[in-house]
């Protein structure tokens, strides 16, 4: 049909070579794609179509400005988005931003949120994170000491302290952080967090110290909880399976198997039922799936049941997280198209988005 044809297209081309597609677009046909995929649909699939033909900074800069605007501020979006975003999509994002609202990201925070939730926020929106990937395991002590003498060892909390070490120090640093915490306390960081702490600002430490240790289990989390219950956030869903789909969504697959004994495939499949858009759940499909449809990996997706499962205790599984790489390897679904031809996708999206 039209639709799966604009899916399977926007699902297997990367962010650039989309890009590409939408320049020729507009330059054949002197309309805009983004609009075209807006005029044509409507609701959550006009979202996720959107999504998947936007740059992830743009669609990380429209989430944001969405979250600030109004009367009340989406909090659990800005932990999501800049507590688990690299400096340099940081930097991205806010040049989107800017370019969107003539504004600054940081400048614009600073109005929106307060305290010492909103330090944390500016600070990691100012993108100052150190990069360096060289670990010191005596520095490593003394903010582990630190941390523990700002929450653990006195009564109240010094959260200015959470927040220098968590928004600033490398990620490496960190991780060695987290294991020598555990040496001083007895406790992982992230228990200490969630007895010190309450509210936003807990929530906001514990998705940094969560994507400090392993960011696909925590997406793989947020993926479980949008798909928990009543009803399927499909916003969230969204988000997250698009955000994500050049990123690390292979692994996202294979911890949400350790976590919750059930593949990605199999979940969405249960979640997104008939009754809703069919297309949006041919769109996760898609995302989840990948390139590499091997019948094997067909197969592992589709079935994916555990057999005398374990519960992956992930959060304290600091020899898994010591050996993950850093910076990660790309692991995306969503991959270049090989053999790329810009002009047949434009001329295949022009008669497909007529059909709508």
């Amino acid at each position: 049909t039209d639709e799966k044809t604009v899916i399977d297209l926007l699902t297997h081309r990367s962010s650039s070579q989309k890009q590409a597609i939408s320049r020729a677009y507009e330059e054949c046909s002197k309309r805009i794609l983004v609009n075209d995929l807006k005029s044509d649909t409507g609701g959550d699939f006009e979202d996720v179509l959107v999504r998947l033909a936007n740059l992830p900074a743009v669609n990380d800069a429209k989430d944001i400005i969405k979250a600030t605007k109004g009367a009340g501020t989406d909090k659990k979006i800005l932990i999501e988005i800049l507590g688990s975003r690299t400096n340099k999509q940081i930097k991205e994002l806010s040049a989107a931003y800017a370019d969107e609202t003539k504004k600054t990201l940081v400048q614009n925070l600073k109005h929106e949120v307060s305290g010492d939730f909103g330090k944390a926020i500016v600070t990691l929106a100012e993108a100052a994170r150190d990069e360096s990937t060289s670990v010191n395991v005596n520095k490593a002590k003394e903010d582990a000491q630190a941390l523990y003498n700002a929450g653990e060892k006195k009564m109240g909390t010094d959260e200015a302290k959470f927040i220098e070490i968590l928004c600033k120090r490398s990620i490496p640093q960190l991780r060695q952080t987290l294991v020598e915490y555990k040496n001083i306390s007895g406790k992982t960081l992230q228990k200490s967090i969630e007895k010190e702490m309450t509210g936003e600002m807990e929530e906001l430490l514990v998705a940094i110290v969560k994507c400090i240790m392993n960011t696909p289990a925590y997406f793989a989390e947020k993926l479980h909880e949008s798909m928990k219950g009543a009803g399927t956030h499909e916003s969230i869903l969204t988000r997250i399976m698009v955000s994500r789909a050049e990123v690390d969504m292979m692994d996202i697959k294979a911890e949400y198997k350790k976590l919750y004994q059930r593949s990605l495939y199999k979940q969405i499949s249960r979640a997104i039922v008939v009754s809703r858009e069919i297309y949006i759940k041919y769109v996760y499909v898609q995302v989840t799936m990948g390139d590499g449809k091997t019948q094997e990996n067909i197969n592992e997706d589709i079935n994916g049941e555990f057999t005398a499962p374990e519960m992956a205790h992930v959060w304290d599984d600091f020899e898994s997280m010591l050996k993950s790489p850093y910076p990660p390897a790309d692991r995306g679904t969503i991959k270049p198209k090989a053999n790329f031809n810009v002009n047949e996708d434009v001329a295949a999206l022009r008669k497909a988005i007529q059909g709508f």
